[in-house]
C-alpha cells in the first residue's frame, strides 16, 4: 500500500485473535507484545475479577505491559480537543508506539454499531496505524470476529476520525470513574 499519508507502527503482531468472554484487556495486551516479539508473561496472581471473568482495569493492562518489559503509562485526554485528539494518538504511532485505549464498544458485529451499547460496555482496542487522506485508524479489536473485508496494512478493523473519536469517549460510566479518554502508548524500556 504506497500512500504518503499511511504510518503504521513497525511492531506489527503476528495474528489477531478473538477474546474469550470479557479478556479484551488482556487479548490486546498479548498481540501488543506479540509485535514486540517478546514471550507474553501473564499476571502471576491477577485479582479475582479476572481470574473469574476476564474483566481488567486499566491499571491491570498497565501491570501487565510492564511486566512483559514495556514502557506503559496511563494517560488522560479529556482535557484536549478532538484535533488534539488525533494528533496525539498519530504522534505515538509515528514514534511507533501503538495506542492501547479505553473506549465504548458500539461496534457489536463487524459492520453493525449499537448506540446503546456504546453508551454500557466498556472496552480496549489497539491502535496501530493511521490513514491521513482517507482519515482512519488501523486498529485491532479483540471482539471482532472475521477477517477485514479488503486491505489495510495493520489491524482488523478500520474506524474513521469521528468514529474513533465517538467510541473513545467511552461509556457513560467512564466519566464517574475517570476512564474516559483514556490511552496507554506502549514503547520498549
Amino acid at each position: 500500500m504506497k500512500n504518503k499519508g499511511v504510518r503504521v507502527v513497525k511492531h506489527a503482531p503476528s495474528r489477531y485473535e478473538h477474546q474469550q468472554g470479557m479478556t479484551c484487556g488482556e487479548t490486546n495486551v498479548r498481540t501488543i507484545v506479540d509485535g514486540f516479539g517478546v514471550p507474553f508473561q501473564p499476571l502471576f496472581n491477577p485479582p479475582l475479577r479476572v481470574r473469574l471473568f476476564g474483566l481488567s482495569y486499566v491499571k491491570d493492562i498497565q501491570n501487565i505491559l510492564r511486566l512483559n518489559g514495556l514502557c506503559a503509562s496511563i494517560r488522560h485526554a479529556s482535557n484536549l480537543d478532538d484535533q488534539a485528539r488525533l494528533k496525539t494518538i498519530q504522534d505515538h504511532v509515528d514514534r511507533d508506539e501503538p495506542v492501547l485505549l479505553a473506549i465504548g464498544n458500539g461496534h457489536i458485529r463487524r459492520n453493525t454499531y449499537s448506540f446503546l451499547a456504546h453508551l454500557f460496555l466498556g472496552h480496549f482496542i489497539t491502535v496501530y496505524g493511521y490513514n491521513l487522506e482517507q482519515q482512519l485508524f488501523y486498529i485491532y479489536d479483540s471482539w471482532l470476529e472475521g477477517p477485514f473485508d479488503g486491505e489495510i496494512p495493520i489491524g482488523n478493523e478500520v474506524r474513521t476520525f469521528t468514529q474513533f473519536l465517538w467510541d473513545w469517549k467511552g461509556p457513560i460510566y467512564y466519566r464517574l470513574i475517570d476512564m474516559d479518554h483514556v490511552y496507554i502508548p506502549v514503547g520498549v524500556n
